[in-house]
């Protein structure tokens, strides 16, 4: 017995399915980048901050 929807898979080209997991592992890439951009940022603001609290506690 064939699963439901097994069939598509003989019908679909051998480079839609690289392609595909090209698109996904670059997007995968894309969001770590922009994760680590907002951590980055979120830590040089943080800094400032507490230099910040350091020169008016002084």
């Amino acid at each position: 017995m064939s699963m439901p929807g097994m069939g598509n898979m003989k019908t679909m080209s051998p480079m839609s399915y690289p392609m595909s997991e090209l698109l996904i592992g670059w997007g995968f890439l894309l969001v770590l980048f922009i994760e680590s951009i907002a951590v980055m940022c979120h830590q040089q603001r943080h800094d400032g901050n507490t230099q910040n609290r350091q020169k008016r506690s002084q």
